[in-house]
């Protein structure tokens, strides 16, 4: 079992922590088959954990985010072991590799930082940083990474073989519905990025969620006779409303303001001047963010006002200095007490000062959507689940490759709780593109196979598992079967059907 990813760069150091994995990617100039990996163990854990993804590009820079599709994932194994694989890579294909040793504490062996000249069965090739914010062995993987080229080196050793005519192959394509989330977020990284003056979003509530759609209702300045909230540099305030305002799970008669552009139902968010994803996700009470280290008690700074005007709450930052600096901002949150509408509207922002973060999320730990381009989705809509309604697109995979004489099965993951029958669907014809189900009242899925074989499945949790034998007969190497899901998932579309990405499965003999 020849190293074949290598050489990679020499250990420097170990990296530990609670909450983050490390590894490398790149894009792999020769088809090849991994058929194992191992974490380096020099902190003497004694046990390892090791993913390998398959990336639909290459991964955005930190804070950035990508999701990645999970080709193997091994927990609590042995690290002296190299843990068998057989993973096909096509040439072109993107692959990240993330590995630590231990299970609480992920240990990371580092090497040496930047970009690595590497080579695959004797191709050259680029391994960069890999990186995910997540514990790999306590979350069980498949979670949002990123790429960061000036960082340190996660060593893992990868091996593989060549690939020769008549293998297998198991290859997802199209994506399935619906990825639901309850939060979302930008995270402009640098103030001078945010572009969102002169333009602003409403929230319309969608039972337990919302839906998000350009403003509805225009920046209103303020009376002269709004109240000045009086917030200095990292302060909040509490100020009441003359009604009930519905939020997601209940309601609240009271706003909870900090000077950092936040506004939350009640007080426990803290006034931290350092905008964070993680925050924003984890914090305990529903909040909407235009987070920011903003100083309305600088010399000459504007303020934070609030009043309330024909049943709508308004809080102002009307012409609120950054810290640090003399420009202006105005920005505004209207919260409509009757509907339970959110708008936020701006005017001038100054894009100067240190980054914004701009979103909402509901209180309590919620997944982490990926960073989302406001401005350029907003024009649109986008619509967000209720707390205990999220999760992933339902997805098709195979346990293995479709070798001759061999059974495997085919796995359906990521089923909404409350489904009971779902069916996979075979066919020889391939949609690739899917065909649009909106007309059938499935918005947002597609038709990826004919689907002239249906196999009803009886569902009793997120997963279910359908099995595909293939003969060992040598005529059939190198046929396709092209395979996808669809579940009766009430709720989510008019027709209570949803489906999953398609797959396709290519015969071989090895």
């Amino acid at each position: 079992m020849p190293l074949s990813v290598g050489p990679i760069p020499a250990f420097s150091s170990t990296f530990s922590s609670p909450s983050a994995t490390r590894g490398f990617w790149f894009q792999s100039p020769v088809p090849c088959i991994i058929t194992g990996v191992r974490v380096p163990d020099e902190s003497l854990q004694g046990v390892q954990c090791v993913e390998i993804d398959r990336l639909a590009s290459a991964p955005p820079a930190y804070p950035a985010t990508i999701a990645p599709t999970q080709l193997f994932f091994a927990n609590n194994q042995p690290s002296a072991n190299i843990l068998p694989t057989n993973i096909l890579v096509n040439a072109g294909d993107f692959i990240g590799v993330l590995g630590a040793c231990g299970t609480a504490t992920m240990n990371n062996s580092y090497g040496a930082t930047g970009a690595f000249n590497s080579t695959i069965l004797g191709q050259p090739v680029v391994l960069t940083r890999f990186l995910t914010q997540f514990n790999l062995s306590t979350t069980g993987g498949n979670q949002l990474c990123s790429s960061e080229v000036a960082g340190s080196f996660g060593r893992v050793e990868v091996y593989v073989s060549p690939a020769g005519p008549g293998v297998a192959t198991a290859t997802p394509y199209g994506a399935g519905c619906y990825n639901q989330f309850a939060s979302f977020y930008e995270n402009f990284g640098t103030a001078a990025s945010f572009d969102l003056s002169n333009s602003g979003f409403s929230m319309l509530p969608s039972g337990s969620g919302y839906t998000v759609l350009p403003a509805l209702a225009p920046y209103l300045p303020p009376s002269g006779t709004a109240t000045n909230l009086a917030l200095g540099d990292d302060t909040e305030t509490s100020v009441a409303l003359s009604g009930p305002l519905t939020i997601p799970g209940g309601t609240t008669s009271a706003l909870q303001v900090c000077s950092n552009g936040f506004v939350s139902v009640a007080a426990g968010n803290g006034t931290s001047f350092s905008p964070a994803p993680a925050s924003l996700l984890s914090n305990p009470q529903t909040a909407w963010y235009t987070w920011h280290d903003f100083n309305p008690g600088a010399a000459g700074s504007g303020l934070v006002k609030f009043e309330e005007v024909a049943g709508v709450a308004y809080v102002t930052w009307d012409g609120v200095f950054d810290f640090a600096t003399t420009t202006p901002n105005t920005m505004q949150f209207q919260f409509t007490l009757a509907t339970g509408m959110v708008t936020i509207v701006y005017g001038t922002m100054s894009a100067a000062g240190s980054s914004f973060l701009v979103g909402y999320s509901p209180g309590g730990a919620s997944l982490d959507p990926g960073n989302r381009d406001i401005s350029a989705t907003v024009p649109g809509s986008f619509t967000l689940s209720g707390l205990g309604s999220e999760g992933p697109a339902l997805a098709l995979g195979a346990s293995a490759r479709p070798i001759t004489g061999t059974s495997i099965n085919l796995v359906t993951s990521n089923i909404p709780t409350g489904t009971a029958l779902g069916a996979t669907l075979l066919g020889l014809t391939q949609f690739n593109p899917g065909i649009d189900l909106g007309i059938i009242g499935m918005p947002g899925c597609a038709k990826y196979t004919d689907g002239s074989v249906s196999i009803l499945i009886l569902v009793g949790g997120a997963t279910a598992t359908v099995p595909f034998n293939i003969p060992n007969v040598p005529a059939y190497v190198g046929i396709h079967v092209f395979a996808e899901s669809a579940m009766f998932s009430s709720g989510l579309n008019a027709l209570g059907v949803i489906a999953s990405n398609g797959l396709d499965l290519g015969v071989g003999n090895s």
